[in-house]
């Protein structure tokens, strides 16, 4: 396999480590939040609101992070 390659794989696999992992680190903490505070109502409305906002943010740091691991990868031949 080629060195441009194995780090666009490594790079790709960060990213999807990234997103996945601070998701699950968000709904953790949301549901932790909110279940002691808001009802079952008031939490579907906002989670929407939420998730919309998080999610794609979530997305785009993984992309970032995942290029920075790409670059300094092909760098470092």
């Amino acid at each position: 396999m080629s060195q441009g390659k194995r780090a666009f794989l490594s790079a790709g696999f960060v990213a999807i480590v990234t997103l996945v992992s601070g998701f699950l680190v968000f709904l953790y903490s949301y549901n932790a939040i909110t279940d002691t505070v808001l009802t079952d109502e008031q939490r579907l409305e906002g989670s929407r609101f939420v998730f919309s906002v998080t999610l794609p943010s979530y997305l785009a740091i993984s992309i970032l992070i995942g290029a920075v691991v790409y670059l300094l990868m092909r760098r470092s031949k």
